[in-house]
């Protein structure tokens, strides 16, 4: 039988925190993945290196489908933070605020992961919009390419004798794209 003087404890938030600092660490490692990434896929951009940028582009696909999976479980964690911290649907910001109020050394912990985290994701993120715009400006050199080639409408390089002897083409001239499908 309880006490009278007995006051409901509140969970400790200490073991759900630092299970998504665990998480948020690992979200800025992925973060860093995917720069190292992107600077390679503009670096074998630059060097022609087709192989490289098609090594390099899977690293960054696998990259961000590690940094969604990550993303999930960080959720989940901040939502069980929340309900520790008895907040139904509070952002990132108001569990560190809050959780600050409770323990200032952990919350600082948490604010200084957030930060953290969404400074090396602005990073990244201007990083992709440099590759972004080296990758239009490749396509619009290729588009303007075929464009020319379309317009030199130069006779196919192969022919063939004809039974009197005399030579032709083996194939009747078309444009360099197949635009029919």
């Amino acid at each position: 039988m309880p006490h009278a003087d007995a006051r409901p404890t509140t969970p400790d938030p200490r073991p759900a925190v630092e299970a998504w600092l665990g998480t948020l660490a690992r979200e800025v490692e992925a973060v860093e993945r995917l720069h190292t990434a992107i600077t390679h896929q503009l670096d074998a951009l630059r060097a022609r290196d087709q192989q490289a940028i098609e090594d390099t582009t899977d690293a960054a696909s696998q990259t961000v489908h590690d940094l969604g999976q990550l993303r999930q479980v960080g959720e989940r964690q901040s939502r069980l933070v929340g309900r520790v911290l008895g907040l139904a649907n509070a952002d990132r910001a108001t569990l560190a605020a809050t959780l600050a109020e409770r323990d200032p050394a952990l919350g600082r912990q948490l604010r200084a992961a957030l930060d953290g985290l969404r400074a090396r994701v602005e990073d990244a993120q201007a990083r992709s919009q440099e590759l972004a715009f080296a990758l239009q400006i490749a396509v619009n050199i290729g588009q303007e390419l075929l464009q020319t080639w379309q317009q030199l409408d130069a006779p196919a390089p192969s022919r063939v004798y004809t039974a009197t002897g005399g030579p032709s083409q083996a194939t009747p001239p078309r444009s360099f794209v197949n635009h029919v499908g």
